[in-house]
């Protein structure tokens, strides 16, 4: 679980000797924040870089958090927190041939602060009825409002692009190429199978 350094530095050492050994890291993401501000902190055995961030529990989705800095959020969809349990319960009952699903992760920038802006807070909707929806507040006065479905398409799809692309620079000779571009389907295809999933979410 996160902590936000509320301790002290001798009761963080405390915390973090006591429970060390009692987690594990089921996934990590890299979100690259180029707002300058990040505060070294030094210890005698390490470096490390402290960055003002904020966690946002998405409360219409059990898979996805978002990141908050002082220049952008970023959202990320993550089932390795589910796998992982039942991976823990799958040997623990003795069924270790049962097959389980792999680990999913999607990192996608939800929105960026223009120059001079800072984001100073994020929240996600409870209300079904607006939508899944991101509000943030920004040192403009101004408060943006961001579609997290829509984001999740516009990334989807690009993900799905940017492999057709790569593959189709992979082929060889104009009829393998012709091959992958028949294959590509149109976009109301590609993203009918999540519109469905959000459609059964809400519903």
């Amino acid at each position: 679980l996160p902590r936000f350094e509320f301790e002290s530095d001798g009761d963080c050492q405390l915390i973090d000797e006591l429970l060390r050994g009692t987690g594990a890291y089921v996934e990590r993401a890299l979100i690259k924040d180029d707002q300058e501000g990040a505060k070294e902190s030094r210890t005698e055995t390490a470096t490390s870089v402290i960055r003002n961030c904020a966690i946002v529990v998405d409360p219409l989705d059990a898979i996805m958090v978002h990141v908050s800095s002082k220049s952008r959020i970023a959202t990320i969809s993550t089932n390795a927190i589910a796998v992982t349990a039942q991976r823990m319960l799958s040997q623990m009952d003795g069924n270790n041939n049962k097959e389980l699903p792999s680990v999913r992760t999607k990192v996608w920038s939800a929105l960026e602060a223009a120059n001079n802006t800072v984001i100073l807070g994020a929240g996600v909707s409870r209300d079904v009825h607006l939508g899944h929806i991101l509000l943030a507040r920004l040192s403009s006065g101004t408060v943006e409002v961001v579609n997290i479905t829509a984001t999740q398409y516009l990334h989807e799809s690009y993900e799905l692009m940017k492999a057709k692309s790569e593959q189709l620079a992979a082929s060889d000779g104009d009829n393998a190429a012709l091959e992958v571009l028949q294959r590509v389907k149109p976009l109301h295809e590609l993203l009918q199978p999540l519109v469905g999933k959000v459609s059964n979410g809400l519903s």
